[in-house]
């Protein structure tokens, strides 16, 4: 299966009082985050995670970060979304314009 991810901002809406650990010995917390949607714009709340070491920078509630959707395979082999939330806060990426900046032109590779 081709990996399929998509990034995105998310906003922390809850987060487990305590960390949990996964097989591999890793601490997480669930939390609930609300994002718009990608694909439909539409509003959602899913289920999330942070890792730990994220946590621990001071993620605060109703604070926007950054997160990525990621597609995997159950046991059973259907097809699950985990959304996992990074630490940092998302910000709007900078436009050429924003510096003066223009956009550069692909060489005709085939002109050589």
């Amino acid at each position: 299966m081709e990996k399929q991810t998509s990034k995105f901002t998310a906003k922390l809406i809850s987060v487990a009082k305590t960390p949990s650990v996964n097989a591999k010995g890793t601490q997480f917390r669930r939390c609930t985050v609300e994002y718009k949607s990608p694909a439909t714009g539409e509003i959602k709340q899913s289920s999330a995670t942070i890792w730990e070491k994220n946590y621990d920078y001071g993620m605060q509630i109703g604070e926007s970060y950054a997160a990525t959707a990621e597609v995997w395979l159950n046991a059973e082999g259907n097809a699950q979304v985990s959304i996992i939330v990074s630490h940092l806060q998302n910000a709007t990426s900078a436009s050429l314009a924003d510096f003066g900046f223009t956009a550069p032109v692909a060489a005709d590779l085939n002109a050589v």
